[in-house]
């Protein structure tokens, strides 16, 4: 994952073209809480992943993002293809 992160909180990774989104995201806060990613709490219990892969299959006709809570985190997935990590904890 290519980080671009601007605050050092934040840890952005950006989106592989064929990689499904919700799989990045348990890549990105595995990362973050340096962890194995199946060591990570279940996606679903924070958010459809279904929703979530299908909202971005085709990023280059959507625009937008979506952000939720995942595993003490604040979860950014943009349209572009970023993912940004925000710890709940530097809010």
């Amino acid at each position: 994952m290519e980080k671009t992160s601007e605050n050092p909180n934040d840890k952005t990774h950006h989106l592989a073209t064929a990689t499904q989104p919700s799989l990045r995201v348990i890549g990105a806060v595995a990362e973050a809480m340096n962890v194995d990613p199946l060591d990570c709490p279940p996606l679903y219990e924070a958010i459809d992943i279904s929703g979530l892969d299908m909202l971005f299959e085709n990023r280059e006709k959507t625009n937008g993002s979506v952000t939720f809570n995942y595993a003490g985190y604040i979860v950014t997935v943009d349209s572009n293809g970023d993912i940004v990590v925000h710890s709940r904890e530097d809010t």
